[in-house]
């Protein structure tokens, strides 16, 4: 490995001169590439030119490539080996392997494994087996691989779908206010990541079930989410036309249960037409349906007949069996605000109970206990501050008892007057001569 040509050229004389071969180590270049794409793996010691320089026959030092290769690693990824083919199938043998021409090593990648962070964006419990997190961030074997789907991990019945009382999950997405969601091309960043659960709110709809023996049912236009209060549905929601009606009973309030014909205060749940002191359930305390059934509440209910006395009319009045206008109204004054009657020049005494055809001394009040169907009457006193006006359509007859009355008295006169007018022409004196009477009233 000594020998070269050479020439002395300090020799002189005639004679052959020799030359002697000098051959020195051959250099070649080992080319480290990436197998995905076939670009240099950048080296640190050769500013970036993706090869190094070993002498013929000679083998490449392991430890010398760990050394020197860790420039432009692809993002996300690490290095698993180096390969002498392209497809990373056969290790590249660094002990065993004579350097005798121009070569190529491929570093095989192996994507980083970052952690999938599972935020369930709810401040509120929420049940079930929900991972909070795959994977770390140190590149171990647990987590989701860089820049590979997190679709499949995300949708995990099993570890990773939550529920929530009152609410439907939407799905996974990346930000908390679900703008971006989760999919098949949604690829894991390098340094982990962090998706958040979307919900909606349930929605019911309400249905009005008329629970008297028809097939009466309606339901309401509106939706009403998930924790809306049922006292408040029922007061904005329920017009007067849809409050059933029925001869013979009186509603009483909307039941959660169906079937119960009498006042059951359990299961009330009240309308402005009665009291309002039972707890009421919201929304969120029900459970398992997609339709709140409301129940009508039935009450044998009786009639108060309302006879003026020639005052303005007042309506039939419909009230519970057994209870009163307080009761039934939710009302306290409903008998001064709703029956009121009036009559000009006369002032309002109240209604007075009416038994076997007489009217009765008893008073009906707001928390007269109503057992059976009954007339009241008004009572009546003079207006001192207005003319006088007979009550009960009884003016015509007092006007003419009034002329009657005038007539019988001319005609009393005339007869007396007459009556002594034939006394008087028979008075004569002692000579049977006429004597005129001082007066018509002069009977002598």
């Amino acid at each position: 490995t000594d020998n070269v040509w050479s020439i002395d050229v300090n020799s002189s004389g005639t004679g052959t001169l020799t030359l002697y071969a000098r051959y020195l180590d051959a250099i070649q270049k080992v080319y480290f590439v990436s197998y995905n794409d076939g670009s240099p793996v950048n080296l640190v010691d050769n500013s970036g030119l993706g090869y190094i320089e070993v002498p013929y026959e000679d083998t490449v030092e392991p430890l010398l490539v760990g050394e020197i290769i860790y420039a432009n690693i692809p993002t996300g990824m690490t290095l698993l080996n180096w390969y002498s083919d392209n497809a990373c199938t056969t290790l590249f043998d660094f002990e065993n392997t004579d350097i005798i021409s121009a070569t190529t090593i491929y570093a095989g990648w192996r994507a980083w494994n970052y952690t999938l962070n599972f935020n369930k964006n709810a401040p509120d419990a929420i049940s079930g087996a929900v991972t909070q997190s795959i994977g770390d961030f140190d590149g171990g074997s647990e987590g989701v691989a860089y820049n590979s789907s997190i679709y499949n991990v995300a949708t995990n019945t099993a570890n990773t779908i939550p529920s929530r009382t009152g609410y439907d999950f939407v799905g996974w997405y990346l930000e908390t206010g679900g703008t971006t969601a989760v999919t098949l091309t949604t690829t894991m960043t390098a340094g982990g990541m962090t998706i958040y659960a979307k919900w909606a709110v349930k929605r019911f709809s309400v249905a009005l079930n008329y629970n008297d023996g028809t097939s009466t049912r309606i339901i309401l236009s509106s939706l009403f989410e998930y924790g809306a209060s049922v006292q408040t549905i029922i007061h904005n929601n329920i017009t007067t036309s849809q409050i059933p009606t029925n001869d013979t009973y009186g509603f009483m309030a909307w039941s959660l249960i169906g079937g119960n014909n009498n006042y059951i205060a359990g299961n009330m749940l009240q309308t402005d037409y009665i009291s309002t002191t039972y707890t009421l359930p919201d929304l969120d305390e029900l459970s398992g349906t997609d339709t709140l059934e409301l129940y009508a509440v039935w009450r044998i209910q009786y009639t108060i007949e309302f006879n003026s006395s020639g005052g303005s009319s007042v309506t039939p009045l419909n009230v519970w069996k057994d209870s009163n206008t307080n009761a039934t109204y939710n009302n306290s004054n409903y008998l001064e605000t709703n029956c009121a009657t009036t009559l000009s020049g006369w002032i309002f005494g109240g209604w007075y109970i009416v038994q076997d055809g007489e009217v009765t001394s008893t008073l009906l009040t707001n928390n007269s206990i109503i057992s059976q169907n009954i007339t009241v009457q008004a009572k009546w006193t003079i207006d001192p501050d207005a003319g006088y006006v007979a009550p009960d359509n009884t003016t015509p007859l007092i006007i003419a008892g009034v002329i009657l009355g005038i007539i019988t008295i001319i005609l009393a006169i005339i007869i007396f007057t007459h009556k002594k007018g034939k006394e008087v022409n028979i008075r004569n004196d002692d000579d049977d001569n006429y004597i005129p009477p001082k007066s018509p009233f002069d009977i002598g």
